[in-house]
């Protein structure tokens, strides 16, 4: 996997205000979904089953934690990243494995999985959302996030990013095909994160953005699938 992530990166999310801004804006689109797509078909109030591939250092589990009923397991290949992980996180199940193969999670099914800012580091995406596939429950859903490409190339020429970081890095069109040409069901995609660090009323000023046809302005990428789709409505917003 290229680009691998240390400890050094858990360190920066407690203190730059860009990578936290990152992580809670990551974090409100997943809790959204959850909120949107899973809490409504949840009638018997069970305990969600939540995978987190590429966790990190546990904190977008964490937050999650404390706003569902989670039962949670978290993949994390760095050494460092995943002792961090072990710490923050004592109550979930936290593996130092590798996401290219999750054959070790072969006999189990999430009710969301979550995949963000992990996909562009990966040489193979394809193998990793095949397994999601398999492991995903009736009605679970996935959520990826992506940088996108143009901006990524410009925080790389300036050296905001080091060019080996990522590997591939898919628009949004090839995120859908990702997904969809691997037996899942995209029923939301669009672009987010209009400002890196925070903006007042970014969400509200991103809606509008859309609405005039601005997408491209937004610098990360989001993709909501799940295997069935019955009553649901495909939303879009390129």
């Amino acid at each position: 996997m290229d680009g691998l992530l240390d400890k050094d990166y858990a360190e920066g999310r407690k203190t730059k205000k860009s990578l936290k801004y990152r992580l809670w804006r990551r974090g409100n689109e997943v809790t959204r979904a959850i909120n949107q797509y899973i809490i409504p078909l949840n009638t018997n109030k069970k305990k969600l089953k939540v995978l987190d591939l590429g966790c990190a250092d546990g904190l977008m589990l964490i937050n999650l934690s404390k706003k569902f009923d989670i039962e949670a397991t978290g993949v994390e290949l760095s050494k460092g990243l995943y002792e961090k992980a072990i710490k923050n996180c004592p109550d979930f199940n936290i593996l130092n494995k590798d996401i290219n193969n999750l054959d070790f999670l072969e006999n189990q099914k999430f009710d969301l999985i979550i995949c963000t800012t992990v996909l562009e580091h990966l040489e193979n995406p394809l193998l990793t959302v095949n397994f999601i596939k398999d492991i995903l429950s009736p009605d679970g859903i996935t959520v990826w996030t992506v940088p996108d490409p143009f901006w990524e190339h410009i925080a790389t020429a300036v050296g905001h990013l080091k060019e080996e970081q990522h590997h591939n890095i898919p628009n949004l069109t090839q995120l859908r095909d990702l997904a969809e040409s691997n037996g899942l069901k995209v029923i939301e995609a669009k672009k987010f994160m209009f400002s890196p660090i925070g903006f007042p009323f970014e969400i509200l000023i991103e809606k509008f953005i859309r609405k005039l046809y601005l997408s491209f302005m937004m610098a990360n990428q989001l993709i909501i699938a799940k295997k069935q789709i019955k009553k649901d409505y495909l939303n879009t917003s390129l």
